[in-house]
């Protein structure tokens, strides 16, 4: 979630965008509201970032080992 009701989600490759985007008006309630923004992995990497003091969740030194 970037912000409030705005997802990201990396694809990689073109087929598996447009896999997705027929999953989610498989999904999408009547009511529902949703626009997609593909952009390309560079344009992503370019993004800023303005905020205010990061929160402790979002500083992590390199010492530290991610493993997902």
């Amino acid at each position: 979630m970037l912000q409030f009701s705005v997802y990201c989600r990396i694809c990689r490759g073109q087929d598996i965008v447009e896999r997705e985007i027929r999953r989610i008006k498989q999904i999408i309630p009547p009511e529902g509201n949703v626009r997609i923004l593909q952009i390309t992995d560079k344009q992503h990497g370019n993004m800023l970032f303005i905020a205010g003091q990061p929160k402790k969740e979002e500083i992590i030194g390199c010492k530290q080992l991610l493993l997902f």
